[in-house]
């Protein structure tokens, strides 16, 4: 898919939907996005250079009832963001699984109505050149609870300034067996973790 207009592919009020080797670029809007569905995936795709987010995952009302939606995005490769968009992945509803997933040039996002999500060994090299206020992994906003970070890869900071970053409101989070490599020219600026304006929020064994 490459150079649509709109979103690229759209799954909504569904079920049991596999996206697999896939191939998107120059989409501008939303790459792949999963609305109000369950037990879907996408596996071994790759998705580059968005005018929106790669994938975003959107559930309603998922944070109050903490119904899982368990959406996988897993084995894919995601690259090179524009400069109005930095997300490559945006997560919500609660239970989604990112993992083994490489993102080259661009971050991930979990805000305001998301809860209880895995984020594991994955690849984020370099971050986004376009962001000086960010993270490789972004969680935040109300609502944003009991995710888990680990066993990831930070490697080759550029301009984003977090490996792992939880923002304002988010609390009861985790960030464990991740490794932090190679910050970049900006050293006094990039923080390994960063936690604020939450609570309850836990970084060991990194």
């Amino acid at each position: 898919i490459d150079g649509c207009n709109s979103e690229g592919i759209r799954i909504e009020n569904s079920e049991n939907i596999i996206l697999q080797n896939i191939t998107t670029k120059n989409t501008q809007s939303i790459s792949v996005r999963f609305n109000n569905s369950r037990k879907s995936a996408l596996i071994n795709s790759e998705l580059s250079y968005s005018y929106g987010m790669m994938v975003a995952v959107y559930a309603t009302n998922d944070d109050y009832t903490l119904t899982p939606s368990d959406i996988f995005i897993q084995n894919n490769v995601f690259s090179d963001t524009t400069p109005s968009q930095s997300n490559a992945v945006a997560i919500g509803g609660c239970r989604t699984v990112v993992s083994h997933n490489k993102f080259i040039d661009c971050c991930l996002s979990g805000t305001g109505g998301s809860s209880e999500c895995i984020i594991e060994y994955n690849l984020f090299e370099g971050g986004n050149r376009f962001i000086t206020d960010g993270g490789m992994v972004y969680l935040g906003g109300f609502i944003t609870r009991g995710h888990h970070v680990r066993y990831n890869l930070f490697h080759m900071f550029k301009a984003t300034h977090q490996a792992v970053y939880f923002d304002t409101k988010g609390s009861g989070m985790y960030s464990y067996g991740n490794v932090i490599s190679t910050l970049g020219a900006w050293t006094n600026s990039h923080k390994g973790w960063y936690s604020s304006s939450g609570h309850g929020n836990v970084c060991y064994a990194n």
